[in-house]
C-alpha cells in the first residue's frame, strides 16, 4: 500500500506500508525522484568545467560538476545538454553515458546518470529562475586535489571525479 505524504514540483513523498517476513506491516519513507544528470565536461584534456552552487539545503556555497533534474518524459540525454547549456553556456557535441548510479537509495529513489561531455562550444549560460551558481574552469589535477583536500563536499561531484580519475589511469576503452 502507498501514500503520497506530500507533492512537489521535484518529488514525492511517499509512505508505503510492507509486510515483513514475520507477517506483520513496517511503514517505510521515501523520497519519489524522477533521476538526474550529472555531467564530466571536459573544455580540454586536462580542464573542465564546474559550478559553485549555493545549496539552500545545508546554506552552503559548494562546488561540483554541471547537474540536474530530469523533466518529466525527457530522456536523460536531452536533459544532460540542456543543462550543461543552462548552467555553463557551453553545448556539447559528444556525450558519453560513463555509469548509473543510486546517490542515497535508503531514503531517495533517484538514479544519476553520469555522462562524459567533450567537444565543448562556448556560449552564455541561461540560468533557471531561482539559480544561484556561476561556473568555472578547473585543471584537472587541482580538481583532483579539491577532492582530497575537503574543498569539494559534494557527494555526487566526489564519487564523478573519484571514478573519473581511476578510468583514466585504466584506459578510457573500460567504461562500462
Amino acid at each position: 500500500m502507498e501514500k503520497i505524504l506530500y507533492a512537489g514540483r521535484k518529488c514525492q513523498l511517499v509512505q508505503q506500508t510492507v509486510m515483513t517476513a514475520n507477517g506483520q506491516p513496517h511503514q517505510r519513507v521515501f523520497l519519489r525522484h524522477p533521476g538526474a544528470v550529472l555531467l564530466l565536461p571536459f573544455v580540454d584534456a586536462k580542464t573542465i568545467c564546474m559550478v559553485r552552487n549555493h545549496r539552500r539545503a545545508v546554506g552552503q556555497w559548494l562546488l561540483e560538476l554541471p547537474a540536474g533534474t530530469l523533466e518529466p518524459e525527457e530522456p536523460p540525454e536531452a536533459t544532460a545538454q540542456r543543462e550543461l547549456q543552462e548552467e555553463t553556456g557551453y553545448l556539447v557535441r559528444k556525450l558519453t553515458l560513463v555509469r548509473r548510479f543510486f546517490p542515497s537509495p535508503g531514503l531517495l529513489s533517484e538514479v544519476i546518470h553520469l555522462y562524459l561531455a567533450e567537444d565543448l562550444v562556448p556560449g552564455p549560460a541561461q540560468l533557471a529562475e531561482g539559480e544561484e551558481l556561476e561556473s568555472l574552469l578547473v585543471p584537472w589535477d587541482e580538481a583532483i586535489a579539491w577532492v582530497m583536500d575537503g574543498t569539494i563536499q559534494d557527494g555526487k561531484t566526489l564519487f564523478a571525479l573519484l571514478y573519473w580519475d581511476r578510468l583514466r589511469k585504466q584506459g578510457r576503452d573500460e567504461l562500462p
